[in-house]
Order: C-alpha cells, then structure tokens, then sequence
C-alpha cells in the first residue's frame, strides 16, 4: 500500500511541474490527445472540457498572461528607465 502512495505523489507531482514548465504548444498538443483518448473511451464532457480553451483577455495589459502576449518590453518598462539618486540613497542608508 506504500508503494502505491507513493508512486502516486510522484505522478501528481510530475504532474504539476509538466503544468508549469512546459511549453504551450506541447501542453495543448498533449490536452487534445487527451481529449481523443477521452472520446475513445466515450467520456465526452471531459473530451469537451479539455478541449476548451481560455479566452484572452480583453486588455492584455491586465498582466494576467492568458494571451501570452505580455513582456516586460512591451509594457515599457526597462532597466535604464530605473535610477537611484544620490538623495534616495542617503534617506536609505540613514535608517
């Protein structure tokens, strides 16, 4: 029975880290295999679910990341933007 416990923490938790790094091609390649091995064994709600995909959202400066389209380029935000003057580091070393 611990055997059996324990190879499935590590599924599960092969499973999350596959969630997270992978890429999205290969994730939503991989959802719609799924979704075929799902109707092929006729479980057609969760062949349906697996094939939905989020919407983007309206603004995709949100920052919410369901496009894929935000960056920090594309934001404006960057390194020589960012300065410390001589008197905001003196109030910092003071405390």
């Amino acid at each position: 029975m611990q055997e059996a416990i324990v190879a499935l923490i590590v599924v599960c938790a092969s499973w999350m880290v596959a969630r997270r790094y992978l890429p999205k091609s290969f994730k939503s390649n991989l959802r719609l295999r799924a979704a075929h091995a799902l109707r092929r064994f006729g479980w057609e709600n969760a062949a349906h679910r697996l094939e939905e995909v989020p919407e983007a959202a309206p603004n995709c400066a949100t920052g919410c990341g369901s496009c894929g389209g935000c960056d920090a380029r594309d934001a404006g935000l960057s390194q020589s933007e960012f300065a410390i003057t001589r008197d905001s580091w003196k109030r910092a070393s003071r405390k």
